[in-house]
């Protein structure tokens, strides 16, 4: 439910327009209305690693990234979590998503108040 508020929020940023009445603007909207955009190119190659599936998802993570086997203190939360076990550099090299349950509580009140 959060990526898809993530992904209506990032959508209805882009329809934002002019005020304007003149003309021109109307014409000139139009007009552009009918050209479309390729998108862009990626300057990378995409990960060609492990497949990793999350609860709606899926993603590649880099070759030679894992899934740890032994419990990492803090990813409780993660729905998937993937890091490179072979590092040496000393800094954790890792992919984690959270996705967080926006479903109140079984009994849960709804509080309002007053903005002060």
């Amino acid at each position: 439910m959060a990526a898809v508020t993530v992904l209506a929020a990032l959508t209805l940023a882009g329809c934002g327009g002019s005020d304007s009445d003149s003309d021109s603007s109307k014409a000139k909207d139009s007009s552009s209305a009918s050209k479309t955009t390729a998108a862009p190119t990626p300057e990378v190659d995409p990960a060609t690693g492990k497949t990793i599936t999350g609860k709606g998802y899926t993603y590649s993570a880099p070759d030679g990234w894992d899934v740890p086997t032994q419990k990492i203190p803090g990813t409780e939360m993660t729905d998937s979590f993937v890091a490179d076990l072979k590092d040496t550099d000393g800094f954790a090299d890792n992919i984690n998503v959270i996705k967080q349950d926006t479903t109140p509580p079984k009994g849960a009140r709804r509080v309002q108040g007053r903005a002060r």
